[in-house]
């Protein structure tokens, strides 16, 4: 038998109100089932308790995971700006370097060999070049990605989930 009162799930401090015995008292099966409704209810709270903590459990974790990651691409933006920064300070010393040889072959007797040697400097510098545009270009892309990607973890967790989810097929 079910109380008076039917039970509502968003308001459970509602007044129950069981049916009587004849000789004074509450009917016990009405009191049993209503505990049995009690007792679902607080299990199905239970479950839904459990399962939003470990959703919060796996954001978290996500979220961790993506600074370890934004971190670890902010040490290898840093890398790179070093690398470029050597790479330009190597094409300086080459270009002062080539300048040295076209003044020395200009001097020199020999029109051909200094030819050579200009050309050869010239493909040194070109070279070095190349290699720091390269350097500075992979670093500015990493640096650009890095910040979009860590401005899209800040606000929202369901962008971060994404954004891990990228990042491993990146990595992949």
């Amino acid at each position: 038998m079910k109380p008076d009162t039917e039970r509502n799930d968003t308001a459970m401090k509602e007044e129950v109100l069981f049916k009587k015995t004849p000789f004074g008292g509450f009917d016990r099966e009405s009191v049993i089932n209503y505990i049995q409704q009690l007792k679902k209810a607080q299990l199905e709270y239970k479950n839904i308790i459990s399962d939003k903590d470990r959703l919060v459990k796996n954001l978290s974790e996500e979220n961790s995971e993506l600074k370890t990651r934004a971190e670890r691409a902010e040490t290898d933006a840093a890398e790179l700006k070093e690398k470029f920064a050597e790479a330009e300070d190597n094409a300086k010393r080459l270009r002062a370097k080539c300048e040295m040889l076209e003044k020395q072959a200009e001097e020199s007797a020999d029109k051909k060999a200094a030819q050579e040697t200009i050309e050869r400097c010239d493909k040194l510098v070109e070279s070095a070049e190349a290699a720091a545009a390269k350097l500075r270009k992979g670093a500015q892309s990493q640096i650009k990605r890095s910040v979009k990607k860590l401005e899209k973890v800040k606000d929202d967790p369901e962008k971060a989930k994404k954004i891990i989810q990228q990042l491993i097929e990146e990595l992949s």
